[in-house]
């Protein structure tokens, strides 16, 4: 250290103090601006380090969610956001046609407003973002972005109660949460927003920062309408966390914020139905069934009828009681259920708990939904609170918690593993190929009824329809069929051979309403009830295009499609009939045999779909046979084709060994011709000749 001079007592040779005075400061400055580049560097390693995780989950997530959007795999509710942002960036207020039934009107209203099916204002602030590259993919990238940053507030909150490591430490394990992922990569939702602001919430709130923790409850009440209700289970988490050192003057504050909050959950509601919903309508039939067993018809209706309905309330909490154990587990095992050590932090998650655990319907309680935004913010601030709180009660005894806190992350890790790599992506197949080189077929601003997985492509377009799955929700029938009676695009997009199910439900339910005959709902034994048909006749639509499965119909389309693929189907579509007198060859399941008796089918399917038209059907067929043992006309089988579960035949040929050499390949060809559009159509071999053997290798359907 410097040692500071004496002042000289002649004033005459103050010169000589002045150096040593000036060398003094200059010293002190220099140990100054060494501390601040110190400083400096040491806050960009520690931004570096922080920032180095956030944007490689970003980078990665992005591309995951786009690759799955080619993919065509859940993108109903990406195409829905996809249509209102569009409609938003024309000065529109975020119009859909997807889900008219929730409005007045329906089902003669085309489209209406998103924020009558959730008030969503903040939507708002989002349209100059969409404007930068208008399309799905860019709210992908934005929901990956936000979500990315929820680990900042997270290690902000670790770093001040239990140090940097441990901060550190904890957002690693949120960015490889399966939660964390599950939310980002499910589409888009806008309810996944609530996440990162609501973190910041809690990082503001366990510091005491009243202005900006304001602020951030004000963004969350903005982004849905149950924001809220979330925010003032906030208010109540202040009071009581601070509760010995908190001002009448805050008090006061607190109170009239959670007043507002209070009043603005009636006024949104409100709301949505200027913007158009139908409160009596489908939101109760649909939406409500969700507590159907707790007997409330809306989230905001549970927490009532539990306390009026206890023994109803304990009926619908032990619904399905396994699967929802299962949804709470993912909740606190990936964080070693330290959340529990820190019960005031559950007062923002028990809103949407109570919601989950109370409902008969289960994505409210699955573990693959975006629906843990609405609690999920709370998981690792209370985390790390729960660990600060069992730190300080077990000092006396020996207690690694930062060897707990690397435990967390191994079992975070493995579990996102295991319950990730199965949904982990992979690149578009060849029939998302073909799906993508059909779908530039079409007009993107044209009227268009179409499957889920393609609506994000069309969402430019105002009115672009999607028929939901019956099985999905109850109700949905009902809408289902509303819609294909009183809808009538120019386009129709379908696709049979989707690897999704839910797709190829709502091709064959579109399918479906092709039948020029009364609807019929009632469940059979063959499941034909399963799908509905028309009361009336629609617009007459031509087949435009098809491949693989897929099939564009356009309305009053007369000429040859502009691209028509054969169908081809082997052994799978195709099945031999096995029975007492047909056989397959032991250790060739290619090959069926006839070894007596009077079976009427040696194979059958592939159960397919044709619209009206002519057509050729090609069997590829190895037929083995002895000339000495066959009837005078020399038959050996017959090839038909039928359709609607048999029922009705269109042609039917005749082959004797004329026409077929025992052992040779040969090709059958029959030509037929529909009028109306045949589903489960077959191309069968019936009434084989005893002792006549079959090697089937495909049936090629083709335009005649």
């Amino acid at each position: 250290m410097v040692e500071k001079p004496k002042r000289p007592s002649n004033l005459n040779k103050i010169h000589d103090f002045i150096p040593e005075m000036i060398k003094e400061n200059v010293d002190v400055i220099k140990i100054r601006a060494w501390l601040t580049i110190q400083n400096i560097k040491e806050s960009w390693r520690e931004a570096l380090l922080v920032a180095i995780p956030i944007v490689g989950f970003i980078i990665n997530y992005s591309l995951i969610s786009v690759v799955n959007l080619y993919r065509f795999m859940d993108n109903w509710d990406l195409g829905t956001f996809t249509q209102a942002f569009w409609s938003g960036l024309r000065g529109e207020p975020f119009l859909i046609s997807d889900q008219t039934f929730f409005f007045k009107g329906f089902p003669e209203v085309k489209y209406g407003s998103f924020l009558a099916i959730h008030f969503s204002p903040i939507m708002y602030a989002f349209i100059p973002l969409f404007s930068l590259n208008p399309g799905p993919e860019i709210l992908l990238v934005i929901q990956a972005i936000w979500m990315g940053l929820g680990g900042i507030p997270i290690y902000l909150i670790g770093k001040k109660y239990l140090g940097r490591e441990i901060g550190y430490a904890f957002m690693l394990s949120y960015l490889l949460n399966p939660i964390t992922a599950v939310i980002t990569l499910h589409s888009f939702h806008i309810e996944s927003l609530l996440v990162p602001i609501f973190l910041l919430s809690f990082y503001f709130l366990l510091d005491g920062k009243l202005a900006p923790y304001f602020l951030t409850l004000e963004v969350g009440t903005f982004i849905i309408e149950y924001g809220p209700i979330i925010a003032a289970a906030f208010n109540v988490l202040y009071v009581v966390y601070h509760r010995k050192r908190l001002t009448k003057l805050v008090l006061l504050e607190i109170s009239a914020i959670t007043a507002l909050l209070l009043t603005y959950i009636y006024v949104a509601e409100k709301l949505r139905v200027a913007f158009g919903l139908d409160p009596e309508g489908a939101i109760l039939t649909i939406s409500g069934q969700a507590w159907r067993v707790l007997g409330a018809s809306s989230p905001l209706q549970v927490p009532f009828a539990i306390l009026s309905n206890p023994s109803r309330a304990i009926m619908a909490l032990t619904y399905d009681l396994n699967a929802k154990l299962d949804w709470f587990l993912r909740i606190i095992v990936p964080v070693m259920g330290l959340p529990l050590l820190f019960p005031e932090g559950w007062m923002t998650a028990l809103p949407w708990l109570t919601i989950s655990l109370f409902s008969n319907h289960p994505p409210y309680y699955y573990p693959f939904n975006f629906k843990y935004s609405f609690l999920y913010f709370f998981v690792y601030p209370s985390a790390i609170i729960g660990l600060k709180r069992l730190v300080k009660n077990v000092r006396k005894i020996k207690f690694n918690y930062k060897a707990l806190v690397l435990l967390t992350i191994v079992v975070t890790t493995a579990y996102s593993y295991s319950s990730i790599l199965q949904r982990s992506p992979e690149l578009p197949t060849d029939h998302a190929l073909i799906k993508h080189q059909l779908i530039r077929l079409i007009p993107k601003n044209t009227s268009i009824m179409l499957t889920s997985d393609v609506y994000p492509y069309f969402a430019e377009s105002r009115e672009v329809y999607v028929v939901p799955p019956p099985s999905l929700k109850t109700g949905y029938r009902l809408v289902g069929e509303e819609m294909l009676n009183n809808l009538e695009p120019e386009y129709i997009f379908v696709d049979l051979l989707s690897p999704f199910s839910r797709v190829r439900e709502e091709s064959r339910f579109v399918l479906d309403g092709f039948r020029e005959r009364s609807f019929i709902c009632d469940v059979t034994e063959d499941l034909r009830g399963m799908y509905c048909t028309l009361r009336k006749p629609i617009a007459q639509y031509g087949l435009y295009a098809y491949m693989d499965g897929i099939f564009i119909f356009k309305r009053g389309y007369s000429e040859e499609p502009v691209i028509f693929e054969p169908l081809v189907f082997s052994l799978g579509p195709l099945k031999y009939k096995e029975g007492e007198w047909t056989k397959v060859i032991p250790g060739d399941p290619t090959k069926l045999c006839v070894i007596g008796g009077n079976e009427s089918t040696a194979w059958f399917g592939p159960f397919t779909f044709l619209p009206p038209g002519s057509y050729q059907a090609e069997v590829s067929v190895r037929v083995y046979y002895d000339p000495k043992v066959l009837p005078i006309d020399k038959r050996l089988f017959f090839v038909d084709v039928v359709y609607d579960l048999a029922s009705k035949r269109v042609a039917m040929k005749k082959i004797t060994a004329e026409q077929v050499n025992s052992g040779e390949r040969a090709l059958i060809r029959v030509n037929f011709t529909l009028n109306e559009p045949a589903f489960d159509l077959e191309v069968r071999g019936k009434y084989p000749w005893p002792g006549t053997c079959f090697q089937v290798e495909y049936v090629r359907i083709k335009r005649g």
